[in-house]
């Protein structure tokens, strides 16, 4: 499970864009979700969060640790200022059951994108200048509720280095962070009683019925010389993916468990440079 903190925020005016950053320290890789509001609630107590501006993306970053006193006192962001651009502020409506949320207030409701970027880490959000057209993440392949099956590409040594989740409009996408040499193979299925391959032991998840999802020519990092932390559990975005866990490696393969709200349809590709495992849901 991931176990973050956002230590900074960042606010940036490029020529066509503003940029705001939340650099991250901390295990894992956090999940996202967000959409425009001109009402920004905070969750638990619902009390409004003021921010100058005609709109706000409401973001909210899960997977984020609960915040601890260092010398007695909280570390707090408070209020980003914005640079010059449609970017007005960023304020910080507090932390809320593993999950924080920041209030990006904007001049108007622009195009905008939210990626994660590693080295270091940080969650970076870029803010079109201009109202017009973003380029629209759409779902990979064709997704149904078929099992799905490929086989695995010689030399047949990757590993799985980290899970990642995020929210779209329309689905959720799931992506396995691979390195190695090979290509990753798979078996899928749904089952509401999924177990774990060679030791019959059920696989706890939450949620309504579980993606069984088993990937293929991998082993541990270790096994190749790589070093990464366990997986462990990755709590959803806030959408039809409710958790993925890590449930365990053998002979050459990887078993992790997608635990959805519902049935719904998916697909399963790979994407290169680098290599990545994505599973793409519907949410309807």
């Amino acid at each position: 499970m991931a176990q973050l903190d956002v230590t900074n925020v960042r606010v940036g005016r490029h020529p066509d864009f503003d940029r705001v950053v939340l650099d991250l320290t901390g295990e894992g890789t956090p999940g996202w979700r967000a959409d425009f509001n001109t009402d920004p609630r905070q969750d638990g107590s619902g009390f409004p969060v003021e921010y100058e501006g005609a709109t706000s993306i409401d973001l909210w970053v899960t997977g984020l640790a609960m915040p601890e006193p260092v010398d007695g006192e909280y570390h707090v962001i408070g209020t980003v200022p914005g640079a010059g651009g449609v970017v007005t502020e960023v304020v910080s409506g507090g932390w809320f059951e593993g999950q924080t949320q920041f209030v990006i207030g904007l001049t108007g409701e622009r195009p905008y994108s939210i990626q994660m970027i590693d080295n270091p880490k940080r969650l970076v959000v870029d803010i079109l200048h201009e109202p017009g057209a973003a380029p629209e993440v759409k779902a990979l392949g064709s997704p149904n509720l078929q099992d799905k099956t490929q086989d695995s590409g010689p030399p047949h040594r990757r590993a799985v280095t980290n899970v990642r989740i995020g929210a779209h409009d329309g689905f959720d996408r799931v992506v396995f962070d691979t390195v190695g040499e090979g290509t990753v193979g798979w078996y899928t299925s749904y089952t509401t009683d999924p177990i774990m391959p060679e030791f019959g032991e059920p696989v706890d998840y939450e949620g309504a019925i579980a993606l069984d999802v088993n990937l293929t020519g991998v082993y541990l990092p270790s096994e190749i010389g790589e070093a990464y932390p366990p997986i462990g559990t990755t709590p959803g975005a806030g959408g039809v993916v409710v958790e993925v866990v890590e449930s365990l490696s053998y002979h050459q393969q990887s078993q992790f468990i997608i635990g959805l709200t519902e049935k719904l349809p998916y697909s399963i590709q790979i994407l290169e440079n680098p290599q990545r495992v994505v599973v793409d849901i519907l949410h309807e």
